[in-house]
């Protein structure tokens, strides 16, 4: 009783958005918080599911839809359909958060599925100081340093990326899984291949920029 408490706040926080499309999705939302509140999380569950499988709704709507659907899957135990919502909702605005005095069972899986999503990001470009040091000393600390950190995150990233991708290959040809499911997952593999082609020439940038810095005198 008392998570289903917690989880009205996120159901009540949302606007109403304007015009005959959006007013119908509205209504749906809308009755998902009456069953979230009656604590119906199977019936609300296969509302936000027909909701979200349209190609009409804005990312507004998409987005609250997903985050309702994330707290209710994540609730009646389906966590990797939890995963696939809070990971739409991410891609759809990165700064999104839950409302506080979420319960410790919804908050603490949504930012695991925060960390975890931003590790199969693209790496940031490396920023190229100049002049650079002009010291033996000082040009060796700076090439093995920063290319050893430069590698690990890299490395990390690459990881992380093949992880996903493979897992979303994995969920798309699965023909059991939900037409949305399927999609959801072919999108996550698509970036953790794309994050992965992107994180390996980083990392042999720092390991190459590691070995220059050994034979500087």
């Amino acid at each position: 009783m008392w998570i289903g408490c917690a989880i009205i706040t996120v159901f009540a926080a949302a606007a109403p958005a304007p015009g005959g499309e959006a007013s119908e999705a509205r209504a749906r939302l809308d009755h998902v918080d009456r069953l979230v509140a009656e604590l119906e999380y199977e019936q609300a569950r296969e509302e936000l599911l027909l909701l979200l499988d349209r190609d009409d709704l804005d990312d507004q709507t998409r987005l609250e839809a997903n985050m309702k659907a994330g707290i209710v899957q994540r609730i009646i135990g389906h966590d990797v359909d939890a995963r696939l919502h809070f990971i739409n909702a991410l891609t759809i605005d990165p700064d999104v958060t839950l409302p506080p005095g979420q319960p410790p069972k919804i908050r603490t899986f949504f930012e695991l599925v925060r960390r975890e999503w931003e590790a199969t990001r693209p790496p940031p470009e490396p920023v190229v100081h100049e002049p650079l040091p002009r010291s033996g000393s000082g040009m060796r600390w700076w090439l093995v340093g920063g290319g050893a950190v430069l590698a690990g995150v890299a490395l990390v990233v690459a990881v992380a990326a093949v992880g996903a991708a493979a897992w979303g290959e994995v969920t798309f040809t699965d023909p059991k899984e939900r037409t949305y499911t399927r999609r959801t997952a072919r999108t996550v593999a698509v970036a953790g291949w794309l994050a992965a082609a992107l994180a390996v020439p980083a990392a042999l940038g720092g390991g190459s920029a590691m070995a220059a810095g050994v034979w500087v005198e």
